[in-house]
Order: C-alpha cells, then sequence, then structure tokens
C-alpha cells in the first residue's frame, strides 16, 4: 500500500526540508507523500486542516452576502450481512437520481440554494458498514426547513427505494430517521459533525 511508503521513501536524490509561506509551516521534499486521507493518519491531518480552512471561507462568504447555512445529514437503513462497497455503489445512485431532473430545480428555487460542502463519513456498528453524509448547503436566510426537510425526505426515500436501500415496511422509520437538518449551521458544528470524515 503506499500508505507504507509515505514519508519513508524518496523519489530524488535529496530530501529537503522546506518552509511554506502560504500556510507557515515547515515539510519534507523529496519524499513521497501518499496523500491518502483514509489509511495515512499523517496525510489525514495534512488535507483535514486544509480542509477545515476552505470550509470556514465558504461559511464566511454565505453568512457575509446574505445567506445562510443548514447542515443537512442523510442516512439510509444498512444491516451487518451487507457489503460496503455495495452499500456506497447504490447510496451513489441514490445521490445521483436526488438531484436530478424538475424536482430537484423546484427544490433550489424554493429554498435559495447555492452550493454545498459534502462530506462523507463511513462507520461501522452492530449493524454492519454505516456510510452517511453530512452536507452543509448555503440556502435563502428565510427558507423553511421543516418544509424543506419534509420535501427532501420524501423525495430521499423514493430515490432509495428505486436502489432497493429500504424494505418494504420501513418506509415510517425511514422518514423519522434519514434525513436531519440543523438550520443557521456554524462552522463549528460542521466540523465537529464530520470528525475525521472526507
Amino acid at each position: 500500500h503506499r500508505t507504507a511508503k509515505c514519508l519513508h521513501t524518496r523519489f530524488g536524490d535529496n530530501v529537503e526540508i522546506s518552509i511554506s509561506r502560504e500556510h507557515k509551516k515547515a515539510f519534507y521534499g523529496g519524499l513521497v507523500q501518499c496523500g491518502s486521507v483514509w489509511a495515512c493518519p499523517v496525510c489525514a491531518a495534512k488535507v483535514q486542516e486544509r480542509r477545515r480552512v476552505e470550509i470556514a471561507k465558504g461559511f464566511d462568504w454565505s453568512y457575509s452576502n446574505n445567506k445562510k447555512v443548514i447542515m443537512v445529514t442523510f442516512t439510509f437503513p444498512h444491516y451487518f450481512w451487507q457489503k460496503l462497497n455495495h452499500l456506497l455503489q447504490r447510496q451513489a445512485k441514490a445521490y445521483k437520481r436526488l438531484r436530478a431532473g424538475n424536482p430537484w430545480q423546484r427544490v433550489k428555487d424554493r429554498s435559495g440554494y447555492v452550493g454545498l460542502i459534502r462530506s462523507l463519513e463511513i462507520t461501522i456498528g452492530a449493524n454492519g458498514w454505516h456510510p452517511h453524509t453530512h452536507e452543509a448547503w448555503i440556502v435563502d436566510p428565510d427558507c423553511d426547513t421543516e418544509a424543506l426537510k419534509a420535501t427532501v425526505s420524501a423525495r430521499w426515500l423514493k430515490m432509495c427505494k428505486k436502489e432497493g436501500l429500504v424494505p418494504d415496511g420501513k418506509e415510517e422509520y425511514f422518514l423519522e430517521h434519514a434525513v436531519h437538518i440543523m438550520d443557521n449551521c456554524r462552522t463549528s458544528d460542521y466540523l465537529e459533525k464530520q470528525g475525521d470524515a472526507s
């Protein structure tokens, strides 16, 4: 795995120590860096720190341009016998369906949606792999989050059903738990939920 070579293997004749003017930190040059946010604790910390700065700028821009940020968390039922790659493939297809066509355009128009910051988080527990996302949506300050949640939850249910992610009889439970919205979200709220996700 490439993480075995990270900061241990040279790719040039010399190893150098440089200082970044932008980040005001020292770093090695001439060594392999894997850049894996999932498998390498050294690279993950670097990527996360830079991403935190970018996220903070996005939140600052939103509130200074007469917008607000809401955090939308999406999940779905999962079971111990399901494989992670299978869940991720179905989840990706459900998201693609969610954000397609006129219904999604109407959601954007009604909420004043201009964009999002998305983070995929994967945990594991008694019910197996649990992929879910935390999304910071930039919307109008008067966006009705209760109405938005009802609309998005119904659409998310429909798309997850099409991808086989919701067993028959679990629809009511899904609507109660699969979409959560935090209104007037701040950078710290998003980063706290995000944890070490990418």
